[in-house]
């Protein structure tokens, strides 16, 4: 157990999933405690803010470690409003300065939320602020990123042999958990009710989270100081140096209580400003992320652009044709992939359990017809099988010019829609999503419930052979002969069971019959063997 702590946990003697908060740098004078939040993934020791700040500051400097490594028995969620209750626990006596970096603004905001008489000042450094400035600017879409972030974190943490060595990496799952669980829903509220002292300091060429961010942060924060310094998302030693500067200008200000405090009758909780239209290498990344989006969820990322565009934060056209670009890339990489693997591929996963064999030669028939490209295209409109019939496509090697232009026009016409409708009724679903967000769950399985019943019976009805079909799925359901064994057995395995129970035996069943061979005739005797007893008894009718 030592040689695991010492060797492979980051806290030796410590639960690594907790955060730790470390006094860094001893008082020079009487100012208030400065305690740093840094940002993902956490560099520890080597974090230059935090070595800045001990070499200028007159306070104590206390720095904030994030969790190391993750457990989920331990931890059940890593969202940053956790982190700040454990962070609150840990704050010196009296009042404190925060500074924040990176996703260390959002633990940094949330403490001053809960306990807001503990914070003297907020700064925060490159933070994320509003929702709509982080990936694709919506707490459902994000969420939806996140989890595949998250996921692959996930399955490494799982299913490879790190024996923690993993956990000692910057980034591992306790980094992209923290990211997963965080909600930013409510930052843009929490930022208007802060009266405190801020500051705002960002990169001008942050690529990750724009200086946009911050200047609509200061919309929030009236009273916030905003800083927009040269550099992207880290600073060289000399802006560093600027930065920390600036940080404890801004903090003598509030001890010797110059620093502005926002009035009370300036608060615009309710009445956010407009956002502000991206542009830059902001503009250019989220047009990247959106075409990666679509490779993974297509609709909904269009869904979700129309929402951006709602909120103001891209414009109709970059958004419709990213989605549009990012559906037609996809597209061609599955008639790739199944141009390039052949037919045999079809006999291992994953292709194996996307397309039947037999639905290659009956979708053949629909191909070679007159009409069989307008089928191609028609599944552009019908969820659940674009990609067995690309897959298909790419099997039966179509005709690859005129396929890719009717493809192009199909997601050209399709994408607007979506778009349409998440513009549409995007705004209205985020308002009502907070109040529901505890039935999260439920909505998603009764979402998916209603999928599954749209494609495999209410589609279906449109033909005449989908018709016949769901006939036959009826008289299947309605005669008992032609149930599966596995429903039909199942009254005698349930009665098995509790029969086992009620006697207290896992072999209780074997005394079917005690003369009827090994197991008493239940299972695994030849029937044969249970008729040979009665060969030899005269009473036995011949055979």
């Amino acid at each position: 157990s030592w040689v695991f702590q010492r060797f492979f946990e980051s806290t030796p003697g410590a639960p690594p999933q907790e955060i730790r908060l470390v006094n860094v740098g001893s008082p020079k004078g009487s100012s208030l405690p400065v305690v740093v939040i840094p940002r993902l993934p956490d560099v520890g020791a080597d974090h230059t803010l935090s070595k800045e700040l001990i070499v200028q500051s007159n306070g104590a400097v206390y720095r904030m470690t994030w969790p190391a490594a993750y457990f989920q028995k331990l931890r059940v969620d890593s969202s940053a409003r956790d982190i700040a209750q454990d962070l609150i626990q840990q704050l010196p006596q009296g009042r404190v300065h925060l500074v924040g970096e990176g996703m260390g603004g959002v633990v940094a905001l949330e403490v001053a939320s809960v306990h807001p008489e503990r914070v003297a000042s907020l700064s925060f450094v490159s933070s994320p602020g509003a929702q709509e400035y982080t990936v694709l600017g919506n707490a459902v879409a994000n969420k939806f990123v996140y989890f595949f972030h998250h996921a692959a974190f996930v399955l490494v943490d799982n299913l490879t042999p790190h024996f923690g060595l993993a956990n000692r990496l910057r980034m591992n799952r306790a980094y992209s958990s923290v990211l997963f669980d965080t909600d930013l829903t409510q930052s843009s509220e929490k930022l208007a009710k802060w009266a405190g002292p801020s500051l705002l300091i960002h990169g001008a060429d942050d690529w990750v989270t724009p200086a946009d961010a911050a200047r609509y942060s200061a919309k929030l924060m009236p009273q916030a100081e905003l800083e927009i310094m040269n550099g992207g998302r880290t600073f060289s030693d000399e802006i560093e140096k600027q930065a920390v500067a600036k940080i404890l200008k801004f903090h003598s200000k509030v001890e010797s209580n110059q620093a502005v405090l926002r009035p009370p009758s300036s608060s615009i909780v309710g009445s956010y400003p407009e956002l502000v239209n991206s542009g830059g290498a902001r503009y250019w990344i989220l047009l990247l992320v959106i075409i990666v989006c679509t490779f993974v969820a297509e609709d909904p990322t269009c869904l979700a652009c129309g929402l951006l565009v709602s909120q103001g934060v891209i414009d109709f056209t970059s958004a419709a044709l990213a989605c549009t670009a990012g559906i037609f890339i996809g597209d061609m990489v599955l008639y790739a992939l199944g141009r390039t693997l052949g037919r045999d591929a079809l006999h291992y996963a994953p292709l194996k359990w996307i397309v039947k064999e037999h639905q290659i030669d009956q979708m053949a028939g629909w191909f070679s017809s007159p009409r069989g490209m307008l089928v191609i295209v028609s599944s552009r409109f019908i969820p659940a099988s674009r990609v067995p019939t690309f897959i298909t496509a790419g099997l039966l090697r179509l005709s690859l010019p005129r396929l890719g232009a009717l493809l192009f026009t199909a997601a050209l016409v399709w994408t607007p829609v979506l778009m349409w409708l998440g513009y549409t009724f995007g705004p209205p679903f985020m308002e009502q999503f907070p109040h529901y967000k505890k039935y999260a769950a439920w909505i998603i399985i009764g979402s998916l419930a209603g999928i599954w019943f749209l494609t495999h019976w209410v589609l279906p009805a449109l033909t005449w052979r989908g018709r016949r079909e769901l006939v036959m799925k009826f008289r299947r359901l309605t005669r008992p002969t032609l149930w599966s064994n596995a429903f039909l057995y199942l009254p005698i395995r349930l009665g098995i069971l509790l029969t086992s129970v009620r006697l207290w035996s896992l072999t209780a069943f074997a005394s079917a019959n005690p003369g009827f061979g090994r197991m008493g005739g239940f299972i695994g005797d030849e029937k044969s063997a249970l008729l040979e007893h009665f060969e030899s008894d005269p009473r036995t009718c011949p055979t």
